[in-house]
């Protein structure tokens, strides 16, 4: 089976979801090709991207020119070439402005050239619902062939149907063949959108339990308290709201720390807050960090913290990885009732739900965990064996197959 992930930036270190179905669907042994208009730079890149010479596997968009003469010029060099050597594109892709911009289509093309003499696939699988547009055109044109699928993981369907409204993805739900969803809530805002039921399906997303295990307590101090979040420094996070709380903690327990993974465009702001607070020595921002450093500092922590909450531009999460890992960590969780993380807790038994922006609550399920060691344990184990026997990456992957055969034998 010949398999095409499109994706708008690879290899993106907040992204190891994408990462583990692109290794996992390889070690299966299927034939994967990754396009991705964008590459992502960074210092920071996980190991399975050089281990499974993951970037000789993808084909990277040129980038399109800022200047609008420069666009335009680029423009007519697309249509000529495409009407030079696949005019049947050109006529075909005309035809597809009746649900789409000359932009949205000149866009496409750009990204088409990418796919010129590979373009036959069993199944092309988009991630992020604005990549299922571009893959929904392609297909259109006829320079890409294959079944749609299109996973959706939170912002971009929340956002977008906030920003351009509830029929943005009306095209894609009636052209594509298969839709995932990471949560049944995620499930129904699909089916409000417009998208038949028989088209979605709930893909959670996996943790590798065999990465992710408790092993060797690297806690050099066991009588200080350790709170990890792990989280790209954006509003729908709730850090705000997590720093305020460990501000009304760290008046009664002296022992605390609390460690922030990841990096952002609040980061700034949130560092202020904690000088304001008086918290420096105590909260620690120390960004994005690879996936052997996230696992050290999972080793020394005692609760792990998910705040998270719709901003103000009604983004909301899918199902955040890291508490899956948390809990395959055994580490007992305290997150909030948001979008689909109740789904992935065991409330009151692998982890506390809380309410969005509630301070007094969260200052509350906490305190319960500090004064209560051997029920961080006791939530720890839980949590591990219900991340084994739900949410395992491997499984999750073979069931992930078991969906691109079904869409192909039908």
């Amino acid at each position: 089976m010949r398999i095409a992930f499109i994706l708008h930036s690879f290899p993106v270190v907040s992204e190891t979801f994408i990462l583990d179905q692109i290794t996992g669907l390889i070690d299966q042994g299927y034939d994967i090709d990754i396009y991705a208009k964008y590459k992502y730079e960074s210092d920071h890149l996980h190991s399975e991207v050089g281990e499974y010479n993951l970037i000789s596997k993808t084909k990277f968009a040129n980038k399109l020119p800022k200047n609008r003469i420069l666009r335009f010029l680029k423009a007519c060099f697309l249509i000529s070439f495409y009407f030079w050597n696949r005019p049947k594109f050109i006529i075909k892709s005309f035809k597809i402005l009746n649900y789409t911009s000359l932009k949205e289509l000149l866009k496409a093309l750009h990204f088409a050239i990418l796919f010129l003499g590979k373009n036959k696939y069993d199944i092309i699988h988009c991630h992020f619902g604005y990549m299922g547009k571009i893959g929904m055109m392609l297909r259109d044109i006829g320079i890409l062939k294959g079944k749609l699928i299109v996973s959706f993981y939170g912002h971009d369907l929340y956002t977008h149907s906030q920003k351009y409204g509830k029929n943005f993805f009306s095209n894609l739900f009636e052209k594509g063949d298969c839709f995932l969803a990471l949560s049944k809530s995620m499930k129904k805002f699909l089916m409000t959108m417009g998208c038949v039921d028989n088209k979605i399906r709930i893909h959670h997303l996996g943790v590798n339990c065999k990465k992710f295990e408790p092993g060797i307590n690297l806690k050099k101090n066991n009588r200080q308290i350790k709170i990890l979040s792990v989280a790209r420094l954006v509003q729908k996070k709730g850090i705000e709201y997590a720093v305020k709380a460990f501000g009304e903690l760290n008046s009664k327990y002296r022992n605390i720390v609390y460690y922030i993974i990841g990096d952002g465009p609040l980061r700034n702001e949130l560092e202020k807050l904690v000088d304001r607070l008086k918290l420096s020595s105590k909260i620690k921002f120390i960004g994005y960090q690879k996936r052997n450093s996230v696992l050290d500092h999972f080793r020394d922590t005692d609760i792990f913290l998910a705040p998270s909450i719709v901003s103000d531009n009604g983004d909301k999460e899918g199902t955040p990885v890291v508490i899956l890992e948390a809990q395959a960590m055994s580490i007992p969780v305290v997150a909030t009732r948001h979008s689909g993380i109740p789904e992935t807790i065991i409330e009151d038994n692998s982890g506390f739900i809380i309410e969005e922006r509630n301070i007094k609550e969260m200052v509350k399920k906490i305190s319960f965990l500090i004064d209560n060691p051997s029920e961080r344990k006791n939530m720890g184990q839980i949590g591990r064996s219900f991340m084994i026997n739900n949410f395992g990456i491997d499984e999750l992957n073979k069931k992930l197959t078991d969906i691109y055969h079904s869409l192909t034998e039908s």
